[in-house]
């Protein structure tokens, strides 16, 4: 009969528990990218507006993550996703500083 021990339970729901603590969040993002838009910005998605991918990267250390979302919708439902927050709408300023679209959804800049 084999007897296991409790210590290498214990060790093994530890190790288990620090991976999911370290990547569970990350993948939850990239599999549910409407939820993670709520989780991150506290603010629902407008309606007419999808959330199709998600994406992140960490850009100062480990301590500064820029998030990053694909969304699709008209125009007007679109504009809807920036009211209340301060920001507005610069095409032409944007385009300087976009993020590698390639790198992060495996989609090029159209």
């Amino acid at each position: 009969m084999l007897r296991i021990t409790r210590k290498p339970v214990i060790v093994a729901v530890f190790v288990v528990g620090i991976l999911v603590m370290l990547f569970g969040q990350r993948i939850i993002f990239h599999l549910f990218p409407t939820f993670a838009f709520r989780q991150v910005t506290g603010r629902p998605v407008p309606p007419g507006v999808r959330v199709t991918a998600y994406a992140s990267e960490m850009n100062d250390n480990l301590f500064h993550t820029t998030h990053y979302w694909m969304l699709a919708g008209s125009p007007s439902g679109l504009r809807q996703v920036i009211v209340g927050t301060g920001f507005g709408e610069s095409l032409d300023d944007a385009r300087a500083v976009m993020p590698d679209l390639r790198r992060l959804f495996g989609l090029p800049w159209s």
